[in-house]
């Protein structure tokens, strides 16, 4: 995530994917930001608003 001038650790969201569970995770969470996600807001200022106990909610549900 770029944070622009507040650089930050990423936050882990899954572990042992394979590359198919991989690209799925991220057209989930491309998806949660497209519609959520203020008109020119930057990813870590995006997670930070909404939390990332929500982003997770939202793409690692089945």
């Amino acid at each position: 995530m770029n944070a622009g001038a507040q650089a930050r650790v990423a936050d882990l969201l899954a572990t042992n994917l394979n590359r198919d569970e991989t690209l799925g995770l991220v057209r989930k969470l491309l998806a949660f930001y497209k519609e959520n996600a203020k008109k020119k807001e930057r990813t870590a200022k995006f997670v930070a608003r909404v939390g990332i106990e929500a982003v997770k909610a939202a793409v690692l549900e089945k």
